[in-house]
């Protein structure tokens, strides 16, 4: 029986992040990250990523990375004017998770821009 519900939950975790999948090209992505649970937010915000940096170097090389390292400082921009709004305390820690992870991500794509990444 502990298989079992073991099963039900990769499923419920699969759902939920495939939904959150198909959210994060829809909706805003302030309005992503705080209506969707946290390990969901953070999963698509790296998978979002990850996805975005292959882009950026296999269409433009350096000079694409340098493109997408404006995107995510904006981005950054938007979470830090989010932060500052009235959020629950589940919420504000979300929202501090996800800027240091990206915060992370930007000083690894400023090394790939360093390391002339073709």
């Amino acid at each position: 029986w502990m298989g079992e519900i073991e099963t039900t939950m990769r499923r419920s975790v699969r759902k939920e992040t495939e939904t959150g999948i198909a959210d994060y090209k829809v909706q805003a992505r302030g309005d992503f990250m705080k209506s969707h649970a946290s390990m969901v937010a953070i999963s698509v915000s790296q998978l979002d990523w990850t996805s975005c940096v292959e882009l950026a170097i296999s269409d433009g090389g350096c000079d694409g990375v340098r493109q997408y390292l404006e995107t995510m400082v904006a981005q950054l921009k938007e979470l830090s004017l989010l932060v500052r709004t009235k959020l629950s305390k589940l919420q504000s820690k979300v929202m501090s998770a996800i800027i240091v992870m990206e915060l992370h991500a930007r000083d690894v794509v400023e090394r790939l821009i360093e390391a002339g990444v073709s």
